[in-house]
């Protein structure tokens, strides 16, 4: 016997023996009486979640001095220490010097004249004042810059919510109707209007 007959008579009984038994074959496919109903989501024509920016979406600050996690900016675009100056610039440095720090301003204002003009940085919000002798006397901020206190957010946050924890920070903090003026961190806070929570902010050494 030829080993392809001897295969064939394996395989030929093992078919008939299937065939005795239950069909090897698949049953055929029969309709289903039920259909696919649409997802309870559609997640389709949904808008993507938000993502939790961590500064604006973590809680205030309460305290110069609190242990606790705060609101860290990594990239700050501009930092004040108080009654020093703000990132790399110091109060009574040259104009020079200030925009060795920043770079050149993207235009200047003159408030008053004959007077030293304002360098105007546009982009971020910033106006830096100088004094006669073209040194660096304070520095203003609107509400939509990116500013911070010590490296805590501040830019962004509503009038009253600054206000609020300006006197965390400072309980001598004088308050004024529609600002606040604090000394001891060398900063003023006015809101532009009553119905708006936007605001500027100057801060200073020292209140002349």
């Amino acid at each position: 016997m030829t080993g392809a007959m001897l295969i064939g008579l394996v395989f030929g009984d093992r078919f008939r023996r299937t065939s005795k038994g239950a069909d090897w074959r698949a049953a055929p496919l029969r309709p289903s009486n039920s259909r696919i109903e649409r997802p309870a989501h559609d997640f389709a024509g949904c808008e993507p979640a938000a993502i939790p920016v961590p500064d604006r979406d973590m809680a205030p600050v309460t305290a110069l001095g609190d242990k606790r996690p705060m609101p860290l900016r990594e990239s700050l675009s501009f930092n004040i220490t108080p009654r020093l100056g703000v990132n790399q610039a110091r109060y009574g440095m040259l104009r020079r010097e200030v925009r060795q720090v920043f770079g050149q301003a993207t235009s200047s204002i003159r408030r008053k004249a004959p007077g030293p003009a304002d360098d105007v940085y546009g982009d971020r919000h910033v106006f830096f004042r100088y004094d006669a002798s073209d040194r660096l006397q304070s520095i203003e901020f609107v509400s939509s810059a990116d500013v911070s206190i010590s490296h805590y957010q501040v830019g962004g946050l509503p009038f009253a919510m600054l206000q609020d924890q300006l006197l965390e920070w400072d309980a001598s903090a004088i308050v004024l109707a529609g600002e606040v003026r604090s000394p001891t961190l060398g900063l003023v806070v006015t809101a532009q209007s009553e119905a708006s929570a936007a605001w500027t902010m100057i801060a200073y050494p020292d209140r002349t």
